[in-house]
């Protein structure tokens, strides 16, 4: 097994609940000048954005407190919600309104460190579950899976799954439906490393656009290195062709007009300064061009990126931050928007959707009432939704929006679609 040049915590895994790049050379990190530096500790602190000539990108900004509480029947309609006492989780949501979902069987963890059932993908349409024929026949000699990430754009699905619930040594397996209903095998990770690796949460969840997956894994450094770093890599969605590596030393992979964006992180490639962040396009090759160079305290990371058209979004968080701050970049207008978070040290979910951002921030409990934000980024119009017992998870497609709620601590979350608008 090759030695991680990042650490990582040991964690469980549980499904149910749970542009073009500049026509001049940007400068190199280096020539963006040191970072923070290393450091166990996390204090508070403002962050300072950067573009790739060096001078320093000032967003327009945006108060929480200007938010207009959202009316059902007015801003929004209603078209689904799961059922309270089904095992079905809303992974993504289509324009139609349908989501896909995952269905959890029935004493799917009995113990151990793998599942004993194989998770259900499918289609939900508000009334009835329609489940996808399963992936089992595509790599033989598997155990049962578990799905645990899934993204529909252009006509398809992919989504990851894999044997294990432990994340500090686990493997995947990413598939992919296009829109005649065959489902392919994509690529696994024993393509990258032959054997157990460690998965984080979310970093293999894929995405998808343009007839292709793109996901992030841990993978050698180099020919016969012993050291992991993270890399963004893609394939084909009927699995044909090569495993391309879009960006070495990088993660959270998104897809707009402008190319394929990631973020680079001391967790990605330790040359990266603890407390630096670059939002950055892939320029081929595996190499990236910065697009913002976000510094802040050491811990300070980005921790989220989507995109669509020609925009993105992403979140700036620490864990001691008594707020984080949600950021939408046009990398080409040169547009900068910037909304501060709802919680402290919280988990914050982006989807983006043409001129609608989505957004929540809660800590994954389901306790309490939480908040969905929806901004109009053109016009800055932002509304709030209050969710009872929200669950953090939200997603869109078009005018079409969805977000979890966890009705009781010991349930399943519920998914409830609208239509905004």
């Amino acid at each position: 097994m090759a030695r991680l040049s990042w650490a990582v915590p040991a964690a469980v895994l549980v499904a149910a609940l749970v542009a073009c790049a500049p026509a001049a050379r940007p400068p190199t990190e280096a020539e963006l000048g040191p970072g923070p530096g290393l450091s166990d500790h996390v204090v508070d602190g403002p962050v300072s954005l950067r573009l790739p000539d060096g001078t320093e990108a000032v967003p327009t900004s945006v108060a929480l407190a200007s938010a207009r509480v959202a009316v059902e029947g007015g801003d929004y309609t209603v078209l689904s919600r799961t059922p309270a006492d089904d095992t079905l989780l809303g992974l993504d949501v289509l324009p139609t309104g349908d989501l896909v979902a995952l269905r959890v069987p029935e004493n799917q963890y009995q113990g151990g460190d793998g599942v004993a059932v194989s998770s259900v993908l499918g289609t939900y349409d508000g009334h009835r579950f329609d489940p996808w024929p399963g992936t089992g026949r595509l790599v033989p000699g598997d155990p049962p899976r578990q799905v645990y990430g899934a993204d529909a754009g252009q006509g398809a699905v992919a989504w990851a799954e894999t044997a294990s619930i432990r994340l500090d040594r686990s493997n995947w397996r990413v598939f992919a439906r296009d829109d005649a209903g065959r489902t392919s095998l994509v690529a696994t990770s024993e393509e990258v490393i032959d054997g157990p690796m460690p998965v984080l949460n979310d970093d293999a969840r894929p995405v998808v656009a343009d007839g292709r997956a793109y996901w992030a894994t841990p993978a050698p450094a180099g020919p016969g290195s012993d050291q992991l770093q993270m890399q963004v890599v893609s394939r084909d969605i009927g699995g044909g062709g090569p495993l391309t590596v879009e960006a070495r030393g990088a993660a959270r992979p998104a897809v707009g007009d402008h190319g394929v964006y990631v973020v680079r992180t001391y967790r990605d490639d330790p040359t990266v300064p603890d407390g630096r962040s670059v939002v950055a396009v892939a320029t081929g090759g595996g190499d990236t061009a910065p697009l913002l160079t976000v510094d802040g305290p050491p811990g300070v990371n980005v921790v989220d990126l989507v995109a669509d058209g020609s925009r993105l979004a992403f979140v700036t968080s620490a864990p001691s931050f008594s707020t984080g701050t949600v950021y939408v970049h046009d990398p080409v207008g040169g547009r900068l928007v910037a909304v501060p978070t709802a919680g402290a040290g919280q988990r914050t979910d982006l989807a983006l959707c043409g001129d609608r951002l989505v957004s929540a921030t809660n800590d994954g409990s389901g306790v309490g009432a939480g908040s969905v934000f929806v901004l109009d980024v053109a016009t800055l119009d932002l509304r709030e939704v209050e969710v009872q017992g929200g669950y953090g998870t939200v997603m869109c497609a078009g005018d079409v929006v969805a977000w979890q709620a966890l009705p009781s601590p010991d349930g399943f979350a519920t998914t409830t679609v609208v239509r905004w608008g």
